[in-house]
């Protein structure tokens, strides 16, 4: 769109997992992505996912997520707040979290490791069984190849 402002639609599979792999719940999604460059160093980005759009569009699903992403040499971190909106069903939720990396670690010739930490917190859920209001710590580490 402009040279610091993009638009990237995306449409793809999600696949949920809460007892199982390909769990019900897995469907079409169409995802756009709205990103806007602050500075070099500072991204702030807006994801409207429509989800359940062939297989179950009886749960058709509408989720926004707003991320504030910072990406200096070899710290990243971001922020996130998602919003399950009840525009289609009744379950609404809202979480929030932080993700600090140290990213773009040199480990071999096109390979790049990263470690990160991230909190994840359940701010409010309508649907207190299934999707609980809870904090969660995970612990990433991942290789990425880069030609």
């Amino acid at each position: 769109l402009a040279k610091n402002l993009t638009f990237t639609p995306s449409v793809g599979v999600l696949l949920e997992q809460p007892h199982r792999f390909v769990d019900h719940g897995s469907d079409l999604v169409f995802i756009a992505t709205t990103a806007l460059k602050i500075r070099p160093t500072l991204t702030l980005e807006h994801t409207a996912m429509f989800a359940n759009l062939v297989i179950e569009p009886e749960i058709r699903d509408y989720v926004n997520r707003l991320r504030v992403l910072y990406s200096a040499k070899h710290l990243d971190v971001t922020y996130m707040l998602w919003h399950n909106n009840n525009m289609f069903d009744s379950n609404t939720h809202l979480s929030t979290g932080l993700t600090i990396a140290y990213s773009r670690i040199p480990v071999a010739d096109h390979f790049y490791m990263s470690v990160g930490l991230t909190e994840l917190s359940m701010l409010q859920s309508s649907d207190e069984r299934s999707i609980p209001e809870a904090n969660q710590l995970l612990l990433s580490l991942s290789i990425q190849f880069a030609h």
